[in-house]
């Protein structure tokens, strides 16, 4: 009787879980932006795990990390551009041609250099700055503090120092 319990238990316990974990696949499938637009928040999930996670890793420890993790970025861009339409066409701007001039992360510049040019159309880099702005990132364990400690409570929206 007791084995039967227990059987049932864990039954209900993984069907339970199954049905709740859901894959952003699952979730997400296409946000319609008017009647010509559309952002594909799959694709943009593909191309962050397979492209932008290379070198803007969470998990990457600071030896061998060869950028800001994506949540800096993330931060940083919603400081200076705090609405969606700004924040993607500042992204688009900087990854299309990722020069000092589009650059507002000077920081990251001086430590990693500039970032490399991607070969992503302007959509795909639309959709993947759609889906950072949108969706909560993985962040390192430090970066709450260094967060806190490099920016404190600075206003949103505020125009970057063009100067270190």
């Amino acid at each position: 009787m007791k084995k039967a319990l227990i059987i049932s238990y864990l039954i209900l316990f993984f069907f339970i879980l199954a049905t709740c974990a859901k894959k952003v696949d699952d979730v997400i499938q296409v946000i319609p932006l008017d009647s010509t637009e559309q952002i594909d928040l799959v694709k943009a999930k593909q191309i962050i795990d397979t492209g932008c996670l290379v070198c803007h890793s969470a998990t990457a420890d600071e030896d061998n990390r060869l950028a800001p993790p994506l949540e800096a970025v993330k931060r940083r861009y919603l400081l200076v551009y705090p609405k969606i339409e700004e924040f993607t066409e500042a992204v688009v701007d900087f990854v299309s041609d990722p020069t000092e001039e589009n650059a507002i992360m000077m920081g990251s510049i001086q430590k990693f250099n500039l970032m490399l040019p991607m070969e992503y159309s302007e959509e795909d880099i639309e959709a993947v700055a759609t889906y950072i702005y949108q969706y909560e990132l993985e962040k390192p364990d430090w970066f709450e503090a260094h967060y806190q400690e490099m920016h404190g409570d600075v206003e949103i929206g505020r125009k970057p120092r063009l100067s270190p």
